[in-house]
């Protein structure tokens, strides 16, 4: 078997995807597990792998669960011989110490990847995520705004964004103590800032190290130093850590630029599942309602009562069903943009119910009508589905949007194996995403975003 180069956990599903995508496009063999694999599956099944991730749901936990589910999976992980484990964070960094806690898996991980330091990098430039001293920002349509006064993120019906300063933010999260690296200190003297850093701050913890990160090129010169370390590194932050890797290695010729496939077979019809409160992913069920999808609601408080939530269930799959049989693609939906009255409170055993739910509608309506490209919608929501498919892993076979691909699903259910399933954010995609899922095309948004990168801009409309 190759030798692993990387591994990483990300901490909802579609940000795993975000990173098998940066991977995959920078020329690596990546496949990402819904379970850490063992040895030996990997070199059954997986005998050339590059890169193995595993798709989490630890953003969508409460404090006091992460631990029971995060520390089987980083034992089972350090387990694998990788000179590199990255926990995989939201570029917009969203967690509270309440819930999604990134300081408490930073303590939970270091037991099992000890390090002398561990590097923080959330900018991802061309997602639109940016590190300036310290604070960060987002993109929202053509405009970037500071994260606590983001449109959507200030306003996230789980963990809002009000502090800007990430070592502030995490601060409330962990005793760690946090360093930074900032915009002045790129360059030659990028790895003697990085030293001075960590000395800064003594003996007594492991420290961890904040990056600013404004473009492709600070992105570069942190993969650089990063990949060329002695040591076996332990990574927090966005799919900006991988971006910062391929960007570096490309430079440098040890991996060649990879043109990604940009068409894929049409699909008959595409079943969309959305649990997702966006504005973006409003804009997309509107936009694809317009060209001839079906939207169809889930009422999501029919859903508390046993009685109520069977009737609810039967009723929305019949309507999807018949809708498919009848050549229609659908989305199903649980809310329309934040400001949606519908929305019930955002408790984990609320959330944990319409994942359940909206697994099984999918599953059912899988099996009963032949659909085989689906699409979900919602980071949490995509975790929660995909478990509920059983999904083992996934390999990317089309890069529609920005950190949300096209995949082919791996599955011992053979009404799985080999489903086209896309996976999104809440964020991600331009207005006709799910529409580009159906025809299999790359979004002209994708496009752009690949000119962007090859001139070094590094920003998208995101």
């Amino acid at each position: 078997m190759r030798k692993l180069k990387l591994a990483w956990y990300g901490d909802d599903f579609t940000g795993s995807t975000d990173v098998m995508e940066t991977l995959a496009l920078g020329g690596f063999r990546a496949a990402l597990f819904l379970a850490p694999p063992t040895t030996d599956f990997l070199r059954a099944r997986f005998p050339d792998v590059e890169a193995i991730g595993v798709a989490g749901i630890s953003r969508a936990l409460p404090t006091d669960q992460l631990e029971k589910e995060l520390d089987p999976v980083f034992a089972a992980l350090a387990e694998i011989d990788s000179p590199i484990f990255h926990y995989k964070t939201c570029s917009t960094f969203d967690s509270s110490p309440e819930i999604g806690s990134i300081g408490r898996t930073v303590e939970l991980a270091l037991r099992h990847f000890p390090a002398t330091w561990v590097p923080l990098v959330v900018g991802a430039p061309r997602l639109g995520r940016f590190v300036a001293f310290a604070n960060l920002f987002a993109g929202f349509g053509p405009q970037v705004f500071r994260i606590d006064r983001h449109p959507a993120m200030r306003a996230h019906p789980v963990t809002p964004m009000q502090e800007a300063d990430l070592r502030l933010h995490l601060a409330k999260q962990t005793n760690l103590p946090i360093g930074h690296v900032d915009l002045t200190h790129f360059g030659e003297r990028l790895s003697t800032s990085v030293d001075h850093a960590r000395k800064g701050i003594g003996e007594a913890a492991t420290p961890i190290v904040l990056f600013d990160c404004c473009s492709e090129e600070h992105l570069k010169q942190i993969g650089e130093l990063l990949w060329k370390s002695s040591e076996r590194q332990f990574i927090v932050g966005s799919s900006g850590v991988e971006h910062g890797f391929v960007s570096y290695l490309q430079h440098t010729g040890c991996i060649p630029p990879r043109k990604p496939v940009t068409t894929f077979t049409e699909a008959d019809r595409v079943l969309v599942m959305s649990g997702s409160a966006a504005p973006q992913t409003a804009a997309q069920i509107r936009h694809a309602e317009e060209h001839g999808f079906v939207a169809i609601r889930i009422t999501v408080n029919n859903l508390l009562s046993s009685e109520s939530a069977k009737a609810e269930m039967q009723k929305v799959g019949a309507a999807t069903e018949d809708n498919l049989a009848n050549g229609r693609s659908v989305v199903i939906y649980s809310a329309s943009g934040p400001e949606d009255r519908s929305i019930v409170d955002g408790s984990p055993h609320i959330r944990n119910l319409l994942g359940k739910w909206q697994g099984e509608l999918l599953k059912n309506a899988l099996r009963r009508t032949g659909v085989r490209r689906v699409c979900v919608a919602g980071g949490d929501t995509s975790g929660m589905v995909s478990r509920q498919l059983r999904i083992s892993a996934l390999e990317m076979v089309l890069p529609i949007a920005p950190g949300a691909p096209l995949c082919k699903a791996h599955a011992d259910d053979l009404a799985i194996d080999g489903l086209e399933v896309a996976l999104k954010g809440g964020q991600n995609g331009g207005v006709s995403y799910f529409e580009q899922v159906r025809k299999g095309q790359t979004e002209t948004q994708y496009k752009e975003h690949l000119l962007f990168h090859d001139s070094g801009v590094g920003q998208t409309k995101d």
